[in-house]
């Protein structure tokens, strides 16, 4: 199986978040201002195996102290959650955020508490770790982890 990570222009990530998000509760997934129709960020990359679209990702950049922090999130099509497929594409993943924006120095993810199955994979990660915790309202949390620091 070869997992590939491209670039996506803004219809082409629309296209495939619509055929990603099936079968979600997008507010409980990715909080209750998500548009099922236009997915978030600035850059959008599609993940692939064998050339087959399975999921998506999308980064939104910013600059603290001329150095550029990273926050992504990431969905995978119906068929392709929980059974580990996500995790082939990590390292792919990294090294294409790394091509993109070759100043970046901390890599986030945000997770809502809503989305306990996202939590708990996250938390495994070797490196990640809790480095906030925000309450967006009605009890539901938003975690920050820093998963990633480059030097």
């Amino acid at each position: 199986m070869e997992a590939t990570v491209r670039s996506l222009s803004r219809d082409e990530a629309n296209a495939l978040w619509k055929e990603s998000v099936q079968e979600l509760d997008l507010h409980k997934t990715f909080g209750k201002d998500t548009d099922p129709d236009k997915i978030a960020g600035e850059t959008w990359l599609e993940l692939a195996e064998d050339g087959v679209p399975v999921g998506i990702v999308w980064l939104k950049r910013w600059i603290k102290n001329s150095e550029a922090v990273i926050a992504f999130g990431r969905c995978m099509k119906p068929g392709y959650r929980q059974v580990g497929a996500a995790h082939v594409f990590r390292q792919a993943i990294r090294a294409k955020i790394r091509e993109i924006y070759p100043g970046a120095k901390t890599l986030l993810a945000l997770v809502y508490s809503t989305n306990p199955k996202s939590l708990a994979m996250v938390v495994t990660q070797p490196d990640a770790r809790v480095v906030g915790v925000i309450p967006v309202g009605d009890g539901v949390l938003l975690y920050i982890f820093v998963l990633v620091e480059w030097s």
